[in-house]
């Protein structure tokens, strides 16, 4: 089974500023989660992948911050979508169609054979 998740940033940003500018008694860094653009292009893949990341609290996993913060809501703030091992092929077809693919996401040597590889695969079981 493949897993595929997506966030609204939106939603989590306007629960940060509310962490940030609320009343607080703690010290350091506020118990957000964070969104980070790597700006540098010393890494091509994350440029090519378009990379956001998150950072949280120390020791609290992006699903349980999530929970913790919007318990109590209807807010669709995290789904997750579960895709299984008999729609790989599909997803894999779906996603070179839209130029999707290790080529694209990763422009070096590493990702041309993978990419290689794959539609080898997918040209064998068509």
């Amino acid at each position: 089974m493949r897993v595929v998740f997506g966030l609204d940033i939106d939603l989590v940003k306007d629960h940060n500023h509310k962490i940030i500018h609320g009343d607080s008694i703690e010290s350091g860094r506020p118990p957000i989660l964070d969104f980070i653009d790597p700006l540098s292009d010393e890494n091509p893949r994350l440029v090519s992948q378009g990379a956001l990341f998150t950072r949280g609290p120390i020791g609290t996993p992006v699903e349980r911050w999530i929970s913790q913060a919007f318990a109590g809501t209807d807010a669709r703030v995290l789904f997750r979508l579960e895709i299984p091992d008999a729609d790989r092929l599909i997803c894999l077809r779906t996603l070179e169609r839209m130029n999707i693919n290790h080529l694209s996401l990763f422009p070096d040597l590493s990702g041309a054979s993978a990419a290689t590889n794959l539609r080898t695969e997918l040209r064998l079981k068509s």
